[in-house]
């Protein structure tokens, strides 16, 4: 199990609006606009949501990266894209928290935004691995 996934299983409650998620894992989806799939390497439903329910809510989306960038606003708008076409399927994305989950930080600019909006988590390799 990747560690981005233990981690949100495991010790995200405390940082999630909603407190404790439902089922955490991967997955792929559909971007019929764009005739692609984009692959989430973290969601987590919400408590008490089953996968693949038609109209499940989505507690947690998220991006890892074990690369030696940054990362920055990029990662987010391509979370929130992703967001966009669950809640286009019929899914509550209201409460979604985006998180992005780097081994080498983030961009000043992605931390400032971060710090001014509270559906934004950034996980940096210390919190990830102290949880």
């Amino acid at each position: 199990m990747p560690r981005s996934v233990e981690f949100t299983r495991r010790y995200a409650h405390p940082l999630l609006p909603g407190g404790l998620p439902g089922p955490v894992g991967a997955t792929e989806v559909a971007d019929p606009a764009a005739r692609t799939k984009h692959e989430v390497d973290v969601i987590a439903l919400a408590a008490g949501e089953r996968p693949q329910a038609p109209r499940a809510r989505i507690a947690l989306l998220g991006e890892a990266k074990a690369t030696a960038a940054r990362r920055g606003t990029g990662d987010l708008e391509r979370l929130e894209r992703i967001r966009t076409l669950l809640a286009d399927q019929g899914h509550d994305t209201t409460a979604t928290t985006l998180a992005l989950y780097s081994l080498h930080g983030f961009y000043p600019d992605l931390t400032d935004l971060a710090a001014r909006r509270d559906d934004i988590l950034l996980v940096d390799l210390p919190t990830l691995y102290n949880g």
